[in-house]
Parts: structure tokens; C-alpha cells; sequence
């Protein structure tokens, strides 16, 4: 345990990279999960039912809603964004930093980070990124 507490000291800026990675993968999955269970059928019920979130936004005329979602202007939201520091808003590390550490991650050839691996992989990428 004490190899493994150096580490993540030492290593702070790679936690910073690589645990956001994984909760991003991890949320994403959950989402898909929960936006694709089908809901049980109650016609008492205003709203949706007997389909998934996923339908029901796709399809709102099928349960007899309508589409409420307002359409966006992305350009608008990027020139927002943009001066605040665009993209770079919800990093953790520096550019430089991220770039090094993906080629890194990339070149372990993992086919995906869970969190049952993700001690694994930072235990392979620390030597190539503080090397």
C-alpha cells in the first residue's frame, strides 16, 4: 500500500488526467443504460410509458407529447465559451501534459478503462510519463 500511495502522490497530475477519463466512460455507460431501460406500462400516468427515454424524445408523438427541445446554435455556444478558455474548461492538466499522456495511454493498446483497471493502467502509464 505504501508503493501505491507514492505513486499517486508522485503522480497527482496523471490522476488528474486519467480519473476524469474514467468517470467520463463510466457516466456515459450509465446513461446509456438508464436512458435505454423501458419503462413499465401505466396508463394512469401522464407522461411516457412502456418505452425507454431514448424512444420517448426520439419519438414524443408515440406516447402523444410533442417535442419541446429547443434547438441550439452551436457556433453561438462556442463563441461563449472561447473567451472563458474554451475546451480547456473542464481539463485538469495542461495541454502538453495531456497530449503526452495520451500517447501513452494509447500505446498500452487498451480496449477500454474501467475501474477494475484504471489502478492497472496507471501503474503502466506512470514509468512512460514521468520517464
Amino acid at each position: 500500500m505504501i508503493y501505491g500511495l507514492h505513486l499517486m502522490w508522485n503522480g497527482s497530475e496523471l490522476c488528474q488526467w486519467l480519473w476524469p477519463m474514467l468517470l467520463c466512460v463510466e457516466l456515459a455507460e450509465f446513461m446509456e443504460f438508464r436512458n435505454g431501460v423501458c419503462m413499465r406500462t401505466d396508463k394512469q400516468k401522464p407522461g411516457l410509458s412502456g418505452m425507454s427515454r431514448n424512444e420517448a424524445f426520439s419519438m414524443p408523438e408515440q406516447w402523444g407529447g410533442r417535442n419541446c427541445l429547443l434547438p441550439i446554435d452551436v457556433n453561438v455556444i462556442r463563441e461563449i465559451k472561447d473567451p472563458m478558455g474554451g475546451d480547456s474548461l473542464v481539463e485538469f492538466t495542461t495541454a502538453e501534459f495531456s497530449a503526452q499522456c495520451e500517447a501513452a495511454y494509447n500505446s498500452l493498446g487498451i480496449s477500454k478503462l474501467t475501474a477494475e483497471n484504471v489502478w492497472y493502467v496507471f501503474q503502466a502509464l506512470y514509468p512512460s510519463v514521468y520517464a
